[in-house]
């Protein structure tokens, strides 16, 4: 158990803003509400750009004849040992994990580097088996617009596997333009290996991006906090898919930090429990979650009880 020290919920607050300052911040207010209104009537005489995302794929022979053929004059950049292991081994890899189209509640249980080594050698042959093609008819998907399995080596070298998509787009009679985007069945989009990124034809890592993960990355919730607190009462808080070596966790009145405690993660996982100071005024306050990637906010209502008014 992590211990509390209750002197730390007595820190002052935040004083709010000095009265004198009333007019300067009412004339600001009506000054960003003129702006705003400019703005407005000034986008509203601008072209629009819309992308729609269909998550029902297509069949690739619907794209273009030619956008299905392998190419055969450029080899993957990964080639498999001659004993059938992949080029790259595993034990460079420190966490696999999905991406989401934002914003998601959730993140995925990772796969871990010396520990998951089985499962990552396979995704890592599955990628050196995929066939390249030329990719005519085919898009990049857009950044954080589609679901990713992502190969973590290090913070700045990773493999990203996306579905691939095709994409049309229109214009209509203002200038306004709208494209529609479908993922392409059984093609995806990989980047991160030697070279640039290259469209390929893989049953195998299509199904795998899209739902095929759950079997060994099960989505989680990224914390699990309470929403009401008795004063004086303890509480639990639990981490899920953490992929640092510690969290922070505040408790937070406004923009003032009253208690902040870190808290080591294994393997993804990380358990906090302690104890409300019984000298914390009653109100609303809000859990600060940092996970060294995500920083999450919770709302949490504290309230005194019979026991101890």
């Amino acid at each position: 158990m992590h211990a509390i020290a209750e002197k730390h919920f007595n820190a002052p607050f935040r004083p709010n803003s000095q009265i004198g300052g009333a007019n300067m911040k009412k004339w600001k207010s009506w000054a960003a509400v003129m702006l705003a209104g400019i703005w407005m009537l000034s986008g509203c005489s601008q072209p629009t750009e819309d992308t729609h995302i269909t998550s029902s794929p297509v069949k690739p022979q619907l794209i273009q004849p030619s956008e299905g053929t392998v190419v055969t004059t450029v080899t993957s950049p990964l080639a498999a040992n001659a004993n059938g292991s992949p080029a790259i081994s595993p034990s460079g890899v420190q966490w696999v994990y999905m991406s989401w189209p934002i914003p998601s509640q959730y993140v995925s249980s990772p796969l871990i580097g010396g520990r998951d080594d089985t499962r990552i050698s396979q995704l890592l042959q599955w990628v050196e088996q995929a066939k390249r093609v030329d990719g005519k008819g085919l898009s990049a998907p857009l950044h954080g617009r589609s679901m990713a399995v992502n190969i973590e080596f290090s913070p700045e070298r990773k493999i990203v596997i996306r579905p691939a998509w095709t994409c049309d787009s229109s214009k209509d009679a203002k200038g306004n333009t709208r494209t529609s985007c479908k993922p392409v069945d059984s093609r995806v989009w990989i980047e991160g290996t030697e070279g640039e990124p290259y469209f390929a034809q893989s049953d195998t890592l299509y199904a795998f991006v899209n739902k095929g993960y759950l079997d060994w990355m099960p989505n989680v919730n990224p914390y699990e906090a309470p929403s009401q607190l008795p004063i004086g009462g303890p509480f639990t808080i639990r981490g899920h898919g953490a992929r640092t070596g510690q969290v922070t966790v505040a408790l937070m009145k406004g923009n003032s930090t009253l208690w902040v405690q870190p808290v080591s993660v294994k393997e993804g996982e990380w358990l906090l429990e302690g104890q409300v100071s019984d000298q914390l005024s009653a109100g609303d306050y809000e859990w600060k979650i940092n996970t060294g990637i995500t920083t999450f906010l919770q709302p949490i209502h504290c309230e005194r009880t019979n026991l101890n008014r």
